[in-house]
């Protein structure tokens, strides 16, 4: 039997007033987080331009075929052979135009669950290999967190129009209209509009270029003709002359 019952009458007290003070600031401080940070899935739909498309679903055991539409969820995965080619509408009115032998993954397609929240939309695509054509739409009430997850890199697009091209060795990011930053925190790069650049395995992206492409090598003829093209030599005879 205690000898001072009421020490301990006024240390369970004690106990209880905390509790309950622990309770009463934590309990709305736990609903308005949630309220403000809670994000649903959205789905978003594939269109087919030609070919057929396959789509390995998250829980799914094996790809299937998808010759028209079909609708998808994050985690996701499309693949693309040499003939197909389709077109991701996202809820957001955002959309990519994937080309033949491109391999990509639908990471996050999320927006906020309640109007009181202050969180972008946001999606975040993993292109692992081949050609997309991004459109980031115009954000509305709500900002847009966009993001494009390379082998190489992280690329964040805003509202424009973006080229990313993956292959084994490098990622190429041509910025059509808008702006991009690739990399992450104070690292971050910033890529403007009517510009391109690759970033390698190092993950460090080349000097700005201007966007427009020069697709034939070595085509002022300043370097010797071997330099980019095939050369042959023709010796005229009676019955070959040169053309006037």
């Amino acid at each position: 039997m205690h000898k001072r019952p009421e020490r301990v009458a006024w240390t369970v007290l004690w106990a209880a007033f905390i509790l309950f003070c622990l309770l009463v600031t934590s309990i709305p401080l736990s609903i308005r987080y949630y309220l403000l940070n809670a994000m649903v899935d959205q789905e978003t739909q594939l269109q087919r331009i030609e070919g057929t498309i396959l789509v390995q679903e998250a829980e799914g055991n094996r790809p299937t075929g998808v010759t028209e539409s079909a609708l998808l969820s994050p985690g996701d995965q499309v693949i693309l052979d040499a003939t197909s080619r389709g077109i991701l509408d996202f809820f957001d009115r955002s959309h990519i135009t994937l080309y033949s032998n491109t391999n990509a993954e639908l990471e996050q397609v999320q927006a906020p669950r309640f109007g009181m929240s202050k969180q972008p939309n946001r999606t975040v695509l993993n292109l692992r290999a081949g050609l997309a054509r991004v459109g980031v739409a115009l954000p509305g009430e709500r900002g847009t967190d966009f993001q494009v997850i390379t082998p190489h890199t992280t690329l964040s697009l805003a509202e424009g129009s973006f080229r990313i091209e993956v292959t084994n060795e490098t990622t190429q990011l041509t910025v059509i209209r808008g702006q991009a930053s690739l990399g992450s925190g104070s690292s971050a790069n910033i890529l403007r509009q009517g510009t391109r650049t690759r970033v390698d395995l190092t993950g460090m992206p080349a000097a700005p270029l201007p966007a427009a492409e020069n697709l034939i090598e070595n085509g002022d003829f300043q370097e010797p003709l071997g330099t980019g093209w095939l050369t042959s030599t023709v010796v005229l005879t009676s019955t070959v002359q040169a053309p006037y």
